[in-house]
């Protein structure tokens, strides 16, 4: 059976402002199930972009917020990382 989490460092860690700021250096990635391929699903309506930004909040728990905040590189690593969770028919290419 494959590895049910992946866990990726950030080439560009992020800061998370609020009562207690802290560093995100890394993300753990986990198998898409039914509910990570309705949200992208969903996203996918909007454009590719917008789709990847959903599947990375669903399948790393990030907020969408915390998301908005990630480097344009370790959106397209993460991105790349999650195509071997998902189907094929579900990815959609990054660009």
């Amino acid at each position: 059976m494959a590895s049910e989490t992946k866990t990726i460092m950030l080439e560009h860690p992020i800061t998370v402002d609020g009562d207690s700021p802290r560093v995100i250096d890394r993300v753990n990635l986990t198998r898409a199930k039914g509910k990570h391929l309705r949200a992208m699903a969903a996203a996918a309506v909007q454009n590719e972009v917008e789709q990847a930004l959903v599947m990375i909040s669903s399948l790393t728990g990030l907020s969408p917020a915390e998301v908005d905040e990630l480097d344009a590189v370790d959106i397209t690593t993460i991105a790349e990382a999650a195509e071997d969770f998902l189907p094929q028919r579900a990815i959609a290419p990054v660009t």
